[in-house]
């Protein structure tokens, strides 16, 4: 019977158990592979699931062991219903129990300890195997979010990478189209050079054959514009005008009496130009869509200002001026005309301005700046044809009679610095003394240069 009931520790292989436990919990959490999203998603679900209290078969298995390792079978109740030989049976019975209970018990006993340390065992490894499956699931998601926070990266820098290759494509198209433009502005700006330098080689020779076809003939005379007799005023214009730079220096672009006179009659609709001459400002006015038309005597400015295609009238200017209607014209200029005039001449030209100009327009003269002497005792005398020293306070009398207003003077033409009285340069300035006078010796020579040197021409601005 000892040898019946006797349980040898080497026949139980605890490694072996172990092993088969662990086996039966892989089979539980193996299956097929899939991608790594879905094990993402799956890994996921695993994860909530095991944070829920909803235990897991394994786990009711083992807590049914750690519940149920004793297995002694203390409820067994030894009784008998027959009358008169129960005790008997009931004394025998339990006799044979007790005898049988020497030789099972210990069994039992030992068995029911095998199975609470078994049970431990098994709890204590499936609890760490749970832990190690949680951490792996835990690495499994880390490791796919980080993939995909990679691959989000890679998409941002090729989105990137694709807005930089549009950009420089739109970059390159933009210079295309602005090299396009600017051929296209150079070919313009070629054209109109050419276009103006040819039509200047025309008027030249036009200029020369009709200067051939003139050659003996006498000119008719004037007395407001245009020729003596014995000279052909447009070409003895050109010749003086070059002897007048060569004076007074080259002429000097700002100001500009035609750009402020554009500017000025820049609303107007009807601008007379007396004397417009070779349409130099005519030019403008009509650059800047503002309608007007010239007047003069002289046959040759006139041809001209038509081949130019502008808009001219052979007539001198006071028979002019009579004919239009009262207030019909909103802008008159004169310029370098008055000094070929009389005085009463003059006088007669203002009032008739006055009376045409409508109410708020502009009256704008020029004329040699007399107050200048190297114009006064110089250039004034290098156009025969001038009649008079027209002083500017004698003009503003006359414009004040006529009935003008808001008269202003302006300065254009100024000697250039060459041909000007040279100042002293700077001197130290701890000689005091010395300082002050070179500062007077200056003064006075800026003085000089005005009185001798000053602006050649004069103009005034007035309004009726």
């Amino acid at each position: 019977m000892d040898k019946l009931f006797e349980i040898r520790a080497e026949e139980i292989d605890i490694n072996q158990i172990l092993q088969k436990i662990n086996d039966n919990i892989q089979k539980r959490y193996s299956g097929n592979p899939v991608d790594l999203v879905k094990q993402t998603e799956n890994l996921k679900i695993v994860e909530e699931s095991s944070s829920s209290d909803s235990p897991e078969p394994i786990d009711d298995d083992i807590k049914y062991l750690l519940e149920n390792y004793a297995i002694q079978n203390n409820g067994y109740n030894i009784s008998s219903h027959r009358p008169f030989i129960g005790p008997m049976l009931i004394k025998g019975r339990q006799l044979v129990n007790g005898e049988t209970r020497l030789y099972v018990d210990p069994v039992i006993g030992k068995q029911s300890i095998f199975n609470n340390h078994l049970s431990n065992v098994i709890n204590f490894e499936h609890e760490k195997i749970k832990k190690i499956d949680t951490e792996i699931n835990k690495l499994k998601i880390s490791q796919v979010e980080t993939f995909n926070n990679t691959g989000m990266e890679i998409d941002a820098i090729n989105k990137q990478q694709f807005e930089m290759a549009s950009r420089i494509e739109q970059i390159d198209i933009e210079v295309f189209n602005m090299r396009k433009e600017i051929r296209k502005e150079v070919f313009e700006q070629f054209k109109t050079i050419m276009n103006g330098m040819d039509s200047e080689i025309k008027n030249n020779a036009w200029l020369l054959s009709s200067l051939e076809d003139k050659a003996g003939k006498t000119p008719a005379s004037s007395s407001v514009t245009g020729n003596v007799d014995g000279i052909n005023y447009f070409v003895f214009s050109e010749e003086m005008g070059r002897a007048w730079n060569k004076i007074g220096g080259e002429p000097v672009d700002r100001p500009n009496i035609f750009e402020d006179v554009v500017t000025l009659f820049g609303n107007c609709s009807n601008v007379i130009d007396i004397g417009c001459g070779k349409g130099y400002l005519l030019q403008r006015l009509n650059a800047s869509s503002i309608h007007c038309y010239g007047i003069d005597i002289n046959e040759d400015y006139l041809q001209y200002c038509k081949r130019l295609g502008l808009e001219v009238v052979d007539t001198d200017a006071l028979s002019h001026l009579r004919s239009l209607e009262d207030k019909s014209v909103d802008g008159i200029y004169i310029g370098q005309m008055i000094e070929h005039l009389s005085t009463n001449e003059i006088i007669e030209l203002l009032r008739l301005c006055y009376q045409k100009l409508q109410y708020g327009s502009y009256l704008v003269m020029t004329m040699p700046n007399i107050t200048s002497m190297i114009v006064s005792t110089n250039l004034f005398f290098m156009d025969p044809t001038h009649k008079s020293h027209v002083h500017p306070e004698v003009i503003k009398f006359l414009l004040k009679s006529a009935g003008f207003r808001d008269i202003e003077e302006r300065l254009y033409q100024r000697v250039t610095e060459e041909k000007l009285l040279k100042k002293i340069g700077p001197v130290n300035s701890m000689q005091t003394n010395r300082h002050i006078e070179v500062d007077i010796l200056n003064e006075n020579f800026e003085k000089l240069n005005n009185i001798i040197f000053g602006y050649r021409d004069y103009a005034v601005f007035s309004k009726k």
